[in-house]
């Protein structure tokens, strides 16, 4: 996909959003908005775990399922799978690149889960997006309520919102997109570059990750909590069917 097609498509979902011509203050156009693009990696991604479990069972090997690493991964379909596949990583690059676009300051947050345990940590990356409302900064994560709202297609889904993301309640999905703490196993930070400006983990000898934390308070300042009333006065502008 060259980068004209890329910024097409990307530009074809800000149309799509566009045209729906929200109606509020400022800030709720924007929070409607970025309902709606949520809504549209729902209606139209499938999580890649394909792509993951390959990696990590055959890292030596070509992956068949690797677009789902890339952004083209988010609009064509897997020759493989025949799905359209993005992980994390791929839907918050795109997540940015649609939002801006929108006028809504959206940044990329490189993070971690523990998926191991405190003595023997092994720690997975993960990719969610900061946006920008009004002064405070919210945590947007497309991929929890993704991975809920196809939990009848895989039973990953269903043992990675469990394990991954520690959620009890699943049935509320839309109430896991904004939030303002971090899981129990989560961190920011914990990643440098290195001489290629590549980034990596940033790990001691004892595999614990360096200059993160759990705190988001200290790593976003003005981080701000939408309150789940607030977002459901924009749910019903939705097909529910296809949220809840």
């Amino acid at each position: 996909m060259t980068n004209e097609e890329l910024n097409n498509r990307i530009q074809e979902i800000v149309n799509e959003i566009q045209n729906q011509q929200f109606v509020g203050t400022d800030e709720e156009i924007k929070i409607q908005q970025i309902l709606y693009f949520d809504k549209y990696v729902k209606d139209n991604i499938d999580y890649g775990f394909e792509a993951v479990n390959f990696s990590i069972n055959n890292s030596n090997e070509k992956n068949p399922f690797d677009s789902a690493f890339r952004l083209e991964g988010f609009f064509q379909e897997n020759e493989i799978s025949g799905k359209r596949l993005a992980v994390c990583g791929s839907i918050s690059q795109v997540a940015k690149l649609v939002l801006n676009k929108l006028g809504i300051q959206c940044d990329y947050v490189w993070g971690h889960f523990n998926a191991g345990t405190d003595n023997e940590p092994q720690y997975v990356g993960h990719r969610w997006n900061v946006v920008t409302l009004g002064d405070k900064n919210y945590m947007v994560d497309f991929t929890i309520g993704m991975i809920i709202h196809n939990i009848n297609k895989d039973v990953n889904y269903a043992n990675a919102s469990r394990q991954l993301f520690a959620l009890n309640d699943e049935s509320r999905e839309y109430s896991y997109l904004f939030f303002d703490k971090l899981a129990p196993t989560e961190s920011i930070g914990g990643f440098m570059k290195n001489e290629n400006g590549t980034a990596v983990d940033d790990l001691d000898e004892f595999g614990y990750l360096k200059n993160s934390t759990t705190e988001t308070q200290k790593a976003i300042p003005n981080l701000g909590t939408i309150p789940e009333e607030h977002i459901m006065e924009y749910i019903k502008m939705f097909d529910k069917s296809k949220l809840l």
